[in-house]
């Protein structure tokens, strides 16, 4: 997958998270959550702590929840169908 273009040109750290998130959001059309952002950031972004490691859920939590409230994902009609009540859900499930 091809990465976007950075919006924020000045390389600031803000921006750096901002355009990972959106990136995310793009990828996979949800809200991203700390310990698989973490890794897509390291993975990604090479955004990691000093010692080179995923960031912590602490690290991340503040900046998910400024990030979430500012891009949201866009899900299209297509996306947020529910599959009908007619469906056979019969020897789908494993009973226990």
């Amino acid at each position: 997958m091809q990465m976007p273009t950075p919006a924020f040109q000045d390389g600031s750290e803000a921006g750096l998270f901002a355009d990972a998130y959106q990136s995310w959001v793009a990828q996979f059309r949800v809200p991203a959550t700390p310990d698989p952002f973490a890794l897509f950031l390291r993975d990604h972004f090479a955004i990691t702590t000093p010692a080179g490691d995923a960031l912590s859920e602490k690290q991340l939590s503040p900046i998910l929840a400024g990030l979430q409230q500012r891009y949201e994902p866009v899900i299209t009609p297509a996306e947020s169908e529910r599959v009908s009540d007619d469906v056979n859900w019969e020897g789908l499930c494993h009973q226990v």
